[in-house]
């Protein structure tokens, strides 16, 4: 795990640049420990957290990985966010935007259609098109 956080990638660090040191108003960890997964960043108090998604999650195998450790997550509680590192060198600002938007209680209700992203609200997998329009409904 220590070599995780000492080398992170070229995403990691540049969402880590915009979440670290409270400036969302949440404390987040980077490769945070919950059961036997690790996580890419948590924000523990808030039950959010933020998955990265690059070229080693590509496979059934790896999707059939990420589906049941995001099962076990959401069990424990928690809300997952799920950007590619495409997401994160295309458009950062609108995945702050959408973090800061899961960070709020609740939306008014959840959006309807696929994308990269795959937010776990009430336990259950809510899927949304555009990175903004999680942001948009809860503003």
């Amino acid at each position: 795990m220590r070599s995780m956080r000492a080398d992170p990638t070229p995403a990691e660090r540049a969402l880590w640049r915009a979440i670290r040191s409270n400036q969302l108003g949440v404390h987040f960890r980077r490769q945070h420990t919950i059961g036997a997964y690790i996580v890419d960043f948590c924000a523990p108090h808030e039950g959010l957290i933020i998955e990265l998604d690059g070229d080693s999650h590509v496979g059934d195998e790896t999707q059939q990985y990420d589906l049941q450790r995001e099962k076990f997550l959401a069990e424990q509680g928690f809300k997952i966010l799920r950007f590619t590192n495409h997401d994160i060198a295309q458009n950062l600002e609108a995945v702050v935007s959408t973090i800061v938007a899961a960070l709020k209680p609740y939306p008014p209700y959840p959006p309807s259609e696929f994308t990269t992203v795959s937010m776990f609200f009430w336990g259950e997998v809510v899927d949304k098109k555009g990175l903004d329009i999680l942001a948009e409904l809860c503003i």
